[in-house]
């Protein structure tokens, strides 16, 4: 615990007013394999939701054009793609939808294994519980006249990672489409 604290305590901020971190990682990432054949095959997976489903293939195009215009990914170049295996990770991602089925939030996986059996979650240190109980939550609320609450919906996005390379996914805007690199 008290490693994983001492690396989490290493911030820097970023031009735009960002925070960014590395990843915790127990050790090194040399034991990771290749991700990117598993992550083509899941995006090939959801581009055939998306022939029985243009509703969410709109809103999940929408999505991906969003996460670029935000910068929370970027277009890699041809020339930055080819590194060790070990060095980089390709995130298979999927959405999930809410109750109502009108909206839904995508996922990426990092506990999808590589070639060599491990995932990039098996590489990292488990933080400590930030989440406060939800009952004790609900109780401390409950003691004031006035609750307030407010949608931070987008908040996590405001941290960014600068191992960038571990964070890689597949995308295409159509199955006739060339993969595109992001991270």
């Amino acid at each position: 615990m008290k490693r994983f604290v001492s690396k989490a305590s290493r911030v820097t901020t970023v031009g735009d007013g960002r925070f960014a971190v590395k990843f915790p990682f127990r050790d090194s990432s040399d034991e990771l394999g290749s991700s990117r054949d598993i992550a083509v095959h899941r995006l090939q997976q959801i581009e055939r939701r998306f022939s029985k489903n243009q509703s969410l293939s709109d809103q999940y195009h929408k999505f991906m054009e969003d996460y670029l215009k935000l910068g929370h990914m970027e277009l890699i170049p041809e020339n930055e793609i080819d590194v060790p295996a070990s060095s980089s990770f390709y995130l298979p991602h999927h959405p999930v939808p809410n109750k109502n089925g009108d909206k839904f939030r995508v996922v990426f996986d990092g506990s999808a294994k590589s070639s060599s059996g491990i995932s990039l979650n098996d590489k990292l240190m488990v933080g400590p519980q930030l989440q406060t109980d939800l009952t004790t939550l609900l109780l401390r609320f409950r003691m004031h006249k006035i609750g307030i609450t407010a949608d931070i919906e987008k908040m996590h996005r405001q941290i960014t990672l600068h191992d960038s390379d571990f964070q890689r996914i597949m995308w295409r805007n159509s199955p006739l489409s060339q993969y595109k690199t992001l991270g």
